[in-house]
Parts: structure tokens; C-alpha cells; sequence
């Protein structure tokens, strides 16, 4: 996630992680008619070495990317990045 995002203290730091797997049967079945698993998360400002940094932690199953921002009310998705962590499947 950005750092700019987290050292900004006036915006809302409720945080979105969109973890999309290697494969969609590997979902959790509340999850499957999203195509993602959801697990947002606020920001608690911890600092490591000068950086705002948060533990999210991740399922079992082989992940393939993770959209990753904000979303502020009235204002929609801020800050939205994806993290590519495997090729998609066949």
C-alpha cells in the first residue's frame, strides 16, 4: 500500500485488501459470487523504520493478486494498487 496513504492522518484508515486466488474454487463460499475474499482493515499507525507498515494475514490457498487502497464515502476507491503475486491459472 502506498505509504502516503497511511502517513495522512486525515483520512479515514479503514483499508481494503481484495485477495484473488490462483484459482476460484479455492474461495471460501461466502466469498465465490465476488470472485475475491474481502478482509479490510484499519490502520494503527505502527511505524518501522520511519514507515507506516499493518499485518493482514493471508489465507491458505496459492493467491494470484490483491487489489489493495482505500474507500472514503462520497469519494470512492483511493489510493488503489494490485500486487501481482502469481500467474493466473489455466
Amino acid at each position: 500500500m502506498s505509504r502516503n496513504l497511511a502517513a495522512r492522518p486525515r483520512l479515514n484508515r479503514r483499508s481494503f485488501w481484495h485477495i484473488i486466488p490462483d484459482k476460484d474454487k479455492d474461495l471460501p463460499p461466502q466469498f465465490q459470487e465476488y470472485g475475491f475474499e474481502n478482509r479490510d482493515f484499519h490502520w494503527r499507525g505502527t511505524k518501522l523504520y520511519g514507515r507506516c507498515v499493518d499485518a493482514v494475514p493471508l489465507p491458505d490457498y496459492p493467491i494470484a493478486r490483491i487489489h489493495t487502497g482505500q474507500y472514503l464515502p462520497g469519494q470512492g476507491e483511493l489510493g488503489r494498487e494490485e500486487i501481482a503475486l502469481a500467474a493466473p491459472a489455466p
